[in-house]
């Protein structure tokens, strides 16, 4: 896959999937974070981008859209909500639990109209 193609399959998984978590398996604040949404029903389609074979270019990709390539990044209902600090506080404020089930719904309501 070449880089034009990398950066239209994360649109399009960004745009396509309700809760996403862009993510890496051996890393601890990854972790923290998919460990989360252990507390919420929905949970996030999660992509260990380290599993990918094109991994740099996901993270060029990534750098690209949202000004930096640490992991793990948050997107819901398409726009970015940040990386493991930011998403931490919104779990801590009560407002992920929130944020992610209006997605969900949103997203379930929207295949089924």
């Amino acid at each position: 896959m070449n880089a034009a193609a990398t950066r239209e399959f994360l649109k399009r998984t960004i745009k396509t999937t309700s809760v996403l978590l862009l993510s890496k398996a051996d890393c601890p604040r990854c972790q923290k974070v998919e460990s989360l949404f252990n507390h919420y029903q929905t949970k996030p389609k999660i992509v260990h981008v380290d599993s990918r074979y094109d991994e740099q270019l996901i993270y060029d990709s990534i750098r690209r859209m949202t000004g930096s390539s640490d992991l793990p990044k948050l997107f819901i209902g398409g726009s970015f909500f940040g990386s493991s600090e930011e998403i931490e506080a919104l779990h801590k404020e009560g407002v992920l639990s929130d944020l992610v089930t209006k997605a969900s719904a949103y997203s379930v309501k929207h295949v089924l109209v």
